[in-house]
């Protein structure tokens, strides 16, 4: 590099990057240059990818997560030591170089973004020889702005990188926007355009672009509109809060006896709340305890209908017995009243009279037996 610079992108200077420090593993980072690698495999679609200036390889990183084979390198050699360490993949993906010197190898696109400004005129032309000698497809990204920057030594508009990029037989493509890495952003294509085809791409373009312009200006007028509306209405609150200040003002006096009242009249109704919550929690519980009696009452009651179904059952089983028994007691009932009728009967007597002297006299023979 004419002005070597290379010592200054040390751990200060990423670490005071513009408004965000830039660090490696920062969520909003990371996910810009997701959002990037995505885009590029969409809409560009190439197989090799070469990132010039990498710095800590988060988009080397990122487009390698999408399946695209991707490499960089920087001239900051913090920036490659943080690269490796933050994405220990990169390791041999990514190494110290400068753009100063030729690519080796060709790749289906190079990126460069926010990187060629830093470069003194002389070396951004260099880079750019180098850059379009290794691919047929370059995305750059230079800030027109920020001249504030100490790094910043070449910052130029998109019309300057254009210029150079056509000196190499590089156009810019009106057909792919790539305005997701930054609103400056351009995609360079290696072509032959004639002039028709050209004039054409320009026109396709800038029709574009003038019908955005005419729309936007639309809109504008219409939400012009709407703020003069909303700033008369503004206006007229802001006269009724006056007037409503200056009454409040003169009814203070009557406004603080009716005060005293309100809060007589809400501390009543206060507590009159205060009693309705106790007596709905008091018929809360005995709404349970009524649930429970009734619980209890029903186990009762089916305990009850159980030994009903179980005498039921044994009604069922004993009832034909009890009806054997009441025939055997009434046939023996009969027998009793037949015997009686023997006993007393003429015949039975005699007979008992006749036998009582032999039944005497066998009592005597066995008693002595």
């Amino acid at each position: 590099m004419t002005n070597d610079l290379s010592e200054s992108y040390d751990a200060n200077y990423y670490a005071t990057y513009g408004e965000r420090p830039l660090e490696p593993d920062d969520p909003a980072y990371v996910g810009f240059f997701d959002t990037v690698a995505k885009r590029v495999g969409i809409d560009i679609r190439p197989s090799t990818v070469l990132d010039v200036g990498c710095a800590f390889g988060m988009l080397v990183a990122a487009l390698n997560r999408h399946e695209i084979d991707a490499k960089g390198f920087d001239f900051s050699e913090y920036a490659i030591e943080r690269a490796v360490k933050a994405h220990p993949e990169l390791d041999g993906r990514v190494w110290r170089g400068s753009a100063l010197e030729p690519i080796e190898g060709r790749y289906d696109l190079i990126t460069c973004i926010e990187v060629i400004e830093h470069l003194d005129e002389a070396d951004g032309r260099t880079a750019i020889e180098n850059m379009t000698a290794a691919t047929d497809t370059i995305l750059l990204s230079s800030a027109p702005t920020d001249f504030v920057e100490p790094t910043h030594l070449n910052v130029r508009p998109t019309e300057y990188w254009s210029d150079l990029m056509a000196a190499q037989g590089f156009f810019r493509s009106h057909e792919i926007d790539v305005s997701f890495v930054s609103p400056w952003a351009c995609l360079y294509v290696r072509a032959e355009p004639d002039l028709r085809s050209t004039v054409l791409a320009y026109e396709r373009s800038l029709s574009r672009a003038v019908q955005e312009r005419n729309e936007l200006r639309t809109e504008v007028q219409r939400l012009s509109i709407g703020a003069s509306v909303a700033e008369e209405r503004l206006t007229t609150i802001r006269e009724l809060e006056a007037n409503f200040a200056i009454e409040r003002e003169e009814h203070a006096g009557t406004a603080a006896g009716k005060s005293t009242e309100h809060e007589a009249e809400i501390a009543k109704l206060q507590a009159t709340i205060v009693e309705l919550q106790t007596n709905l929690m008091i018929a809360k519980d005995a709404a349970i305890g009524a649930r429970a009696e009734t619980a209890a009452a029903e186990a009762n009651l089916h305990l009850h209908l159980t030994d009903l179904h179980a005498m039921q059952t044994y009604y069922n089983d004993v009832e034909p017995r009890v009806e054997e028994l009441r025939k055997h007691a009434a046939a023996g009932i009969e027998a009793g009243q037949q015997v009686e009728q023997i006993h007393n009967s003429t015949t039975w007597k005699l007979m008992w009279a006749v036998l009582t002297p032999y039944r005497k006299l066998k009592t005597r023979i066995l008693g002595h037996g």
